[in-house]
């Protein structure tokens, strides 16, 4: 292993870490904060990212605010912080959105991931918190493998990772004005460094939703257009709004319409394969008449 991504002395021996019997294996980028254990040969042993928070950020504090019910629409990573000096995020180790198989998926099933990111940022922003990176990175989902690790975890559940850069806000969506955006994954609309922090999540989350279409193109020639839509709607019009943005839709709003959007999707896909498998028992009683 490269010494770039060595665990350091002080954290390999950290007190609170061994008593949990959390043996630190390497850091995921290096000089990174990031650490993780290794992967377990028993499948009922748990795997371990530790993160060494910032006291700088909010992050802390975030997290903590997350965990008082971890279940849906609450899409935080459950999470337990060491309250030593510099304090420490250990999170159950869970999947990248890329390790979701979308190929050759109904249109269903993309609007059922959508729905869980959309719903995510929007209990986000009902807390009054603005996560400022929804991207492809801070996305993650829990396999049955290590759902079955971890019983906090939900097997297919999105989760949204990393608030480093989030802000907890005075007002709520539709009220809170511009702030200076930080820096980010997710790329700014161009010419942009100050907008509305709950409609630039609102920008992210569909580059996010666009990414996950583009990830799929490389393996089908036909997008699904109703997600393709539903993403260009989150990205909007951007005319650098010096005010509260209204160039794209809140995250409320954009949940309300997906769950319009999926019970037509669903009855669409019911129906056609009802219709499907009538056409095949006719074909087969027509044939056999012959």
């Amino acid at each position: 292993m490269s010494p770039l991504l060595d665990v350091p002395d002080w954290l390999k021996t950290h007190p609170d870490l061994l008593a949990r019997d959390i043996q630190l294996h390497g850091a995921i980028k290096p000089y990174g904060s990031l650490y993780y254990t290794p992967r377990p040969y028993d499948a009922y042993i748990p795997q371990y990212v530790v993160k060494v928070l910032d006291p700088a950020t909010e992050e802390c504090s975030i997290n903590q605010r997350l965990q008082h019910n971890l279940s849906s629409p609450n899409h935080g990573l459950p999470c337990e912080i060491i309250p030593s000096e510099p304090r420490l995020l250990v999170m159950p180790y869970v999947g990248s959105l890329g390790l979701m198989d979308f190929k050759n998926r109904p249109t269903s099933f993309f609007l059922d991931v959508y729905h869980q990111i959309i719903e995510g940022v929007e209990y986000l922003h009902r807390l009054r918190i603005a996560h400022l990176d929804i991207c492809y990175a801070n996305v993650a989902s829990a396999s049955s493998f290590q759902a079955a690790t971890d019983t906090r975890l939900v097997d297919g559940k999105v989760y949204l990772i990393d608030f480093h850069t989030s802000q907890q806000l005075a007002l709520a969506p539709g009220h809170q004005p511009p702030i200076v955006l930080p820096p980010s994954q997710a790329k700014k609309p161009a010419d942009v460094t100050t907008l509305d922090p709950y409609s630039f999540d609102v920008y992210c989350t569909g580059k996010l939703m666009e990414r996950i279409l583009l990830y799929t193109a490389l393996k089908e020639p036909d997008l699904p257009w109703i997600p393709r839509r539903y993403a260009q709607w989150l990205v909007g019009n951007e005319r650098g709004c010096t005010s509260v943005c209204r160039c794209r839709p809140t995250a409320r709003r954009a949940r309300q319409v997906l769950t319009v959007l999926r019970w037509l999707v669903y009855t669409s896909e019911f129906l056609g394969r009802g219709f499907v498998f009538m056409r095949r028992i006719l074909t087969g009683a027509l044939t056999g008449n012959r």
